[in-house]
């Protein structure tokens, strides 16, 4: 089947043609290959006709585009025949000159197969041809390299005549023993190494004793005949060939590649950073410094002049190098690493330690101290190895007084250096015309040869690295003769020991552990120093000897600054001897009249008779100083041996004299303080190039060596850290300095074998405690991610060899201490000092986000260095992120769980205010651990029984006084405990997370309270002068006052719980007296206990029996308040402006106007805060973010208690009131005027259509009392009403602005319902129930109190504004019996809402939840009480008062009412059929049915309705209320039936006996009033109604 290639799918067909076509290319390719084998069999000369043949093989698309796949087996065969063809087509390519070509073909069978020697010597013998003498070198090597047993000897011939050449015999007799290891079968290879070895030592003498210790078997059967000769002289011709041919040039021109990205080269140090650019390059392909390149390319680009107006000056066509640094340029990105001109030094180290062989088995363990370095280096804006080695290098590190660089020297004493660019580049340019071939190494030994011919000046900085850099590249790549030195060669040496010398300061008089450490790092930086320094000495060995030599050395200038050289570096690697023979020698050869500059010396650069005389006396006085050397000056010597020690057996030796030595070097230090930083980390250093210097320390066998040297190391360190605990002053660089040798110290002990062994192999953790001070001490300001990211580094090392707990957990507590110090600053204060450190509770600690990330962060590693220390798991919930390293755990002291209760201890201790706990359940639990581990003593109980009998005093007695004068002192006597420090605050927190747990379970909260308050007693046995542990005793009493207030009736314990709370109080603020919060919840809750005695005033009496006395308490308590200054920011005066209004209010009725102005003072405070006045707020502004909102709704309250306090004084009196004079009357006029003008008056009517003619006053008064003031003519009365009406429209105001404002709504309907000008219960009653005044034109739709009540809840829809009124516990529960019973004696008043007043009272019956609980419990059965006993009392009233005319016309009604549809649904009487109800409903709660009399209501109402009731015929001439009450019940609509089956049998309806039927025993179930049924009876059962309607004769009065 063939698949659809409409729609994009591959057919079948063509899947299997591709595959027939590739096996035919497969095909066509091994016959052209079979070909090429017959041709070559036959021995035909035409290479040509054979390389076409194989091209066209390559060609094929299954050979072009086969790629290295190992995997597949036709794959395989494809890529062996590319392979194959490819080295065939190089060699005929070799063979017919076409060399480059050739090579390219080599290169890409490399890339198939890089294994087979035979390319590498076929590339090698085309490099030949081509002059290449680096790659053949490289080729030729890597042929050997591959070969293994089976060595090419052609190619192992050809690179012993390369070496012989080039002047490295030791590379020769290298080879020469290969020769003589893998192919000795070989008689003519054994015989050719034979010959080699007669002819190095004939020609070169020196090499004897070497072949002799090389070759001790070999040479015994050298036979040494005249053949011998004979063959050596062949050999010689065969190495003159060689020669010839390897250093010939070719005069044809070679086709050459332009530079790549040499970027703008206009001066000659631009062409050094270029070189050095090139340097890093082949650091992974060395064949790229072998390339050859055209010299033009070099040359700087001409500048195109362009005319303009202004002439500008032509810029110069060269540029010289001088001695400033070039200023940076300025870049918004960051440079690469390739493009730096600096840095090179760090650039070789960082290659150099990717190239040690690391010699622990796991790789991550490698990865540690790299991770460190960037840690260490993040916060930096680059790491530490991209700065400047120069600028801040160890040379520099202790010289404090020395200038940084070079340049600073007087310029007219030292020319700068400065070399012309272009000739430079067109003498090379010559050379190349002449057939000379330029390599980049070409061209880099010209510049090295250009620029030493000007040592003379000098150098910038970055002139003296590019040298280095270059001539270290020369010295890798190019063998130089060992048999002589030439000149250039010899200058750059000198050269090269002179920047050495001159990188660092080398002043006679420094100690001598600074000297040796200087030399010990300049061996690092300048690895060839030692080599230049040797072919120094090698030129004064044939100076010495020049008599003996054919060549004859004249005294120069060359030779004056080679002796002085030697002299320095002498001095420094502590060759005192020789150090004074050069200068000896100086002084007697060097000509009085001459001086030599040798600018390019940090110190000594001049070389003169005065000079050499003072650099004499000072080697001599140093060296007999040296010879009376005391301990540290032998210590000295023992480092200066150990820095150049190269035989293995003398290292240890001198280690283990150097442990010996040790501390008396440090007692040493201690008598010279300004010495001792720069000592100490100079033998740190010291030790720790020895360290990387002999990496045979990490072996095996040298385990108790290195342990010796660890050893010397700890104590080192040890040092080193006691001073830094000294606090003294430390340079930057010095902590640098010990930063980078303390990691390479880690480095090296993560290098150690580990094989074989579950041993840690240093035996401290100073190391690492060193390395985060010193970081630290750098930076104090480091943040907490480094701490973190820090010790989980270290911790996941030590843990991944279950070595946490090393030296008992030093390592981990100290760093354990540290995270805990992110937020307790002080805690190594608090723990070694013995001392509690007093930190101030936190009132209103609200911590960020990030915050809150940060301390998670944190206590995370917190949390896994304890789990390890202790075996303590703080938080369940993360136990299984933490790492089980395998470690026993440290025993549980009181120290140690001192540590862990400051880890989880907050930051700040929490206040009493808040309401959320600051620690957990589980650190709850694990703190009773820490008690349990706590003695309470003989004193702790003392005192503890003092404060609880303290306290028992003061509530007995009735006084607000008295104070033990024992309590007084307490404080004063010392305590003295040998326990845990953490108690101090321990039992605090216990406490406060008791007092805050919260439980919606009154039994869990009063349990908890009680915890909470033997935990604040135990807590004021240690800290007696605590406030929050006063304050919170005070809000515990507190909320036992809310409780007792909330209880259903007067409980007179009350008051003890107060004088308690005031107890506790009077000691919280002898503390602290400037606390806001306290003072204003004393001052809430002493006025929450006067409204108490308010409501229970005849009980309360003989407590309390002056109200004014908590008044005027409450009243001094705000005043305190608003002096506080503790919380200025969050102060509300407008609050204590409130307060201080209603309390005055209730201390003077007579005088509202004072508290009016407070009210009105609020109200301005108010809008002064930026209030904002919605036109509608609604139940969610009270949880509304927007600030000016909330203060809004504090304004409405402001405005109604100025208007509701003002209408209920009004409402009290009238004109014969004395002192309601007019004139106080017209001031209170005024005043509600300045209200109406408030901005939250004005802004309601501005943001609204109302019309200012049809106010809500003006509305209410047209519709409701038409014309009454226009009868009144009295100015007092004028004025009065004017005052009514305009606080009448100031609630108004309130409620349509919030229309759930309950008190609003009660006070106009209290206020129609009892004035006597204005009463009108029906208006009262729409305020409550809703009608036409709450939906007045303009004004939105306002909502009734009780209109929206529900079946089960008569209140919905007021809890919820709760939240908006300012009073507290105990006014809402009061507002509502107020309401609901004006509510009820207003239903009360009218026949049409009895069955409103039913269910009113039914839901007053049903007992609430608590969490529904509106009224109190004694208030709601007084409500029940009060209506029922007045329902009775009115039915009863109206039953009686009702007279036959009045029950003959509401017969009437009930017949017009029934439906023509439905004759025999006939509706009962109102008050019949409310008082069935009422009975029903009652007689369910016997509290309230005994003695309520409703039998005799209901059997009274059935007399006075039975002419025209139902059934009334049929009944007894007295009929009792349980009868009625079953006959005349309205019944529930039965469900609908299933659908009958054939069990189930029909329930048919029986017409019903007139008869009355039986009365049961029990009571009916209370049913709830349901609407009337359809009658299931005839006309005929309604015999009394009939009998009224159709007996014409029978009078009214029967």
């Amino acid at each position: 089947m063939i698949i659809d290639a409409s729609r994009g799918e591959i057919q079948l067909d063509d899947l299997f043609n591709a595959i027939e076509h590739d096996k035919d290319q497969v095909a066509q390719a091994l016959d052209l290959y079979g070909d090429y084998l017959k041709i070559k069999n036959d021995n035909i000369t035409d290479g040509k006709k054979k390389i076409e043949l194989l091209e066209e093989i390559l060609k094929l698309e299954c050979i072009a585009k086969t790629i290295v796949n190992h995997n597949h087996e036709n794959e395989r065969s494809r890529i062996n025949l590319k392979w194959t063809v490819l080295t065939e087509c190089g060699i005929w390519y070799r063979k017919l000159g076409f060399y480059e070509k050739a090579i390219g073909y080599f290169e890409k069978a490399n890339a198939i197969n890089n294994r087979v020697s035979t390319i590498y010597y076929e590339m090698g013998m085309c490099y030949l041809e081509l002059a290449n003498i680096y790659q053949v070198k490289i080729c030729f090597e890597k042929t050997i390299e591959i070969s293994h047993e089976h060595v090419h000897w052609k190619c192992l011939e050809q690179i012993i005549y390369f070496y012989y050449i080039l002047g490295n015999f030791s590379k020769c007799l290298e080879y020469i023993r290969i020769g003589y290891d893998r192919v000795a079968t070989y008689q003519s290879i054994y015989d050719f190494g034979q010959l080699c070895l007669v002819l190095l030592e004939k020609k070169q003498p020196s090499m004897k004793m070497l072949i002799e210790k090389m070759f001790k078997n070999e040479i015994e059967y050298i036979i040494h005949d005249e053949n011998l000769s004979t063959k050596i002289e062949e050999l010689e011709v065969n190495i003159a060939k060689f020669k010839e041919k390897l250093l010939k040039k070719k005069n044809s021109i070679i086709e050459r590649k332009s530079i790549d990205e040499r970027g703008i080269i206009e001066n000659f140090q631009d062409l050094g950073q270029f070189l050095m650019k090139k340097i890093r390059e082949s650091n992974t392909d060395n064949l790229k410094l072998c390339k050859l390149i055209d010299v033009n390319n070099f040359l700087p680009k001409e500048i195109v002049t362009v005319e303009v107006s202004a002439p500008e000056p032509e810029p110069m066509e060269q540029e010289p190098v001088v001695s400033e640094e070039p200023p940076p340029v300025v870049s918004n990105q960051r440079k690469k690493r390739s493009q730096l001109p600096l840095n090179l030094d760090d650039y070789e180290k960082r290659r150099s330690a990717r190239s040690i062989t690391r010699m622990m088995s796991d790789e991550n363990n490698v990865n540690t101290v790299d991770k460190l370095r960037r840690l260490l280096s993040n916060d930096n804006d680059g790491s530490d190895e991209e700065e400047d080695e120069t600028v801040i290098s160890p040379d520099n590190l202790d010289d404090e007084f020395t200038p940084t660089i070079l340049s600073d020297l007087p310029k007219e004493t030292y020319p700068s250096l400065s070399i012309e660019y272009k000739p430079f580049i067109q003498f090379m340019e010559q050379k190349v015309q002449n057939g000379y071939q330029y390599h980049y190494l070409d061209l880099i030994n010209e510049y090295v040869n250009e620029l030493t011919k000007h040592s003379s000046t000098l150098w910038s900085i970055e002139m003296r690295m590019i040298f280095t850099k270059l001539f270290d590249c020369l010295l890798d790549h190019i063998q130089y003769p060992t048999t002589n030195i030439d000149t250039n060669h010899l200058r750059a040496c000198i050269c090269y020991v002179e920047n050495a010398l001159g990188s660092a300061k080398s002043d006679l008089s420094e100690d001598s552990i600074e000297r040796f450490s200087c030399f010990a790092r300049l061996k690092i930086k300048y690895k060839f120093l030692g080599y230049c320094f040797g072919r120094l000495q090698f030129y004064l060995y044939l100076f010495k000897n020049s008599s003996i030599q054919q060549n004859q050395f004249e005294i120069d200038e060359l030779f004056y600054r080679i002796l002085w050289i030697s002299s320095l570096y002498y001095f420094l690697s502590d060759v005192q001897d020789d150090a004074l023979a050069c200068i000896y020698q100086l002084q007697h050869i060097l000509p009085d009249d001459q001086t030599i500059i040798l600018p390019n010396l940090f110190n000594h650069t001049t070389i003169s008779k005065t000079t050499i005389e003072t650099l004499y006396l000072r080697l001599k006085n140093n060296n007999t100083t040296a010879s009376n050397s005391s301990a540290s000056q032998e210590l000295t010597y023992i480092l200066s041996r150990i820095a150049v020690a190269e035989e293995k057996d003398e290292l240890v030796l001198l280690i283990k004299k150097l442990e010996k030595k040790i501390k008396l070097f440090y007692a040493n230090l201690s008598t010279q303080g300004h010495l001792q930083q720069k000592s100490l980390i100079k033998c740190y250093e010291t030790l720790i190039s020895v360290l990387n210097e002999n990496q045979h320390l990490n072996e095996k066998e040298n385990r108790h060596v290195r342990l010796i040297f660890d050893q010397i190391f700890i104590q080192v360190i040890d040092m080193i850290i006691k001073m830094l605990d000294d606090d003294s002053q430390w340079r930057d660089i010095s902590l640098k300095m010990i930063e980078k040798l303390t990691l390479n110290l880690m480095d090296s002990i993560m290098k150690q074998d580990l094989s074989g062994e579950d041993i840690w192999p240093f035996k401290s953790t100073n190391p690492w405690i060193l390395l985060y001070r010193v970081t630290m001490k750098r930076d104090s300001k480091k943040n907490e991610q480094f701490i973190i990211s820090y010790v989980r580094t270290i911790h996941e090392v030590f843990g991944k060899y279950e070595n946490c707990l090393i030296e008992n957990g030093t390592l981990l507590e100290y760093f354990l201490l540290e995270l805990i110090q992110t937020e307790h600053p002080d805690i190594r204060k608090i723990l070694f000092s013995k001392q509690s450190i007093d930190y101030k509770s936190s009132e209103n600690f609200d911590e960020t986000n990030e915050q809150k990330s940060k301390l998670s962060k944190v206590l995370d590693e917190i949390e896994q260095c304890i789990y390890c220390l202790y075996g303590l798991v703080l938080r369940k919930s993360k136990m299984k992120y933490l790492n089980d390293h395998n470690c026993r755990s440290l025993e549980l002291t009181l120290e140690k769980a001192s540590i862990v209760f400051y880890a989880l201890r907050p930051k700040q201790l929490p206040g009493y205010e808040g309401r959320t706990c600051t620690i957990t359940n589980e650190t709850e639990s694990l703190f009773q651990r820490f008690e349990s581990m706590i003695e309470w003593n003989d004193e702790r109980e003392h005192r503890r029984k003092l404060l609880i009998s303290y306290v028992s005093d003061a509530t007995s007695i009735n006084s607000q006084g008295k104070q033990s004068e024992e309590l007084s002192h307490l404080s004063d006597k010392p305590f003295k405990t040998n326990n845990a420090l953490f108690e101090k605050d321990l039992y605090y927190l216990f406490a406060d997370y008791h007092l805050k747990m919260g439980s919606k379970d009154a039994s869990t909260n009063d349990s908890s309270n009680k915890k909470a308050q033997e935990y604040y007693i135990k807590d004021l046995c240690m800290n007696t002068k605590r406030f929050d542990s006063w304050a919170g005793l005070t809000v515990i009493e507190f909320a036992k006052i809310e409780e007792l207030i909330t209880a259903d009736d007067f409980d007179p314990r009350i008051f003890n719980v107060h004088m308690s709370a005031s107890c506790y109080f009077r000691q919280a603020v002898s503390v602290d007296s400037n606390n806001l919060t306290l003072w204003m919840e004393y001052a809430e809750i002493t006025y929450i206990l006067q409204s108490y005695c308010s409501k229970y005033k005849d009980k309360a009496i003989e407590y309390v029996p002056d109200r004014s006395f908590l008044l005027n308490i409450c009243k001094e308590a705000y005043e305190k308040a608003n002096l506080c200054t503790d919380n200025d920011e969050n102060k509300e005066d407008w609050t204590y402006l409130y307060m201080m209004a209603k309390i005055e209010e209730k201390l003077h009725r007579s005088k509202l106007f004072n508290a009016l102005k407070k009210y009105a003072s609020a109200l301005d405070l108010l809008h002064e805060n930026k209030a904002v006045y919605p036109r509608k707020l609604g139940h969610h502004t009270s949880t509304s973010s927007s600030k000016g909102t909330l203060l809004g709704c504090h304004a409405v309250e402001m405005f109604y208690r100025i208007h509701a306090s003002t209408l209920k004084y009004l409402n009290r009196h009238n004109k014969e009131t004395v002192d309601f004079t007019i004139e106080k009357l017209n001031e209170l006029h005024e005043f509600l005027i300045e209200m109406q003008t408030k901005p939250f008056a004005t802004s309601y009517y501005e943001k609204s259509p109302i019309p200012n003619d049809a106010h809500a006053t003006q509305l209410i008064s047209t519709q409701y009392f038409p014309h009454k003031l226009d009868l009144i003519t009295d100015p007092w009365l004028i004025l009065y009403h004017k005052c009514i009406w305009l606080c009448i429209e100031g609630l108004y105001i309130c409620i349509a602005r919030y229309n759930r404002h309950y008190r609003g709504l009660y006070r106009l309907a209290h206020f129609f319902h009892t004035n006597e000008y204005y009463r009108d219960d029906r208006l009262s009653l729409e305020f409550l129930l809703g009608g036409n005044v709450l939906e007045l034109k303009n004004y939105p739709k306002i909502i009734g109190l009780y209109q929206e009540r529900s079946k089960h809840n008569l209140f919905n829809g007021i809890w919820r504004i709760q939240p908006l009124d300012a009073d507290r516990t105990g006014s809402f529960n009061a507002s509502m019996y107020k309401s609901t019973r004006l509510f009820i004696d207003l239903l009360l008043r009218f026949d049409e809402h009895l069955s409103i007043l039913i269910e009113v009272l039914r839901q007053l019956l049903a007992k609430p939840d608590l969490d529904k609980k509106y009224l109190l419990e004694i208030e709601r059965k007084m409500l029940c009480q009060h209506t029922m006993k007045n329902f009775v009392r009115t039915i009863k009233k109206k039953i009686v008062n009702k007279t036959r005319d009045d029950i003959e016309r509401e017969g009437l009604q009930i017949l017009s009412s029934i439906d023509e549809t439905d004759p025999t649904n006939i509706s009962l009487p109102i008050l019949f059929e409310t008082s069935i109800k009422l009975y029903n409903l009652m007689k369910n709660y016997s509290e309230f049915y005994q003695n309520s009399r409703l039998d005799e209501l209901v059997e009274l109402t059935f007399q006075r309705y039975r002419p025209i009731l139902k059934f009334s015929n049929h009944l007894p001439e007295n009929p009792k209320a349980e009868n009625l009450s079953v006959i005349y019940t309205q019944k529930k609509p039965r469900p609908k039936k299933r659908p009958i089956t054939t069990v189930e049998q029909p329930i048919v309806n029986k017409r019903p006996c007139p008869e009355p039927p039986a009365v049961s025993s029990s009571p009916p179930q209370p049913q709830p009033p349901q609407p009337p049924p359809p009658p299931t009876t005839t006309t005929q059962d309604f015999l009394g109604l009939a009998s009224f309607l159709n007996n014409e004769s029978m009078s009214l009065n029967e």
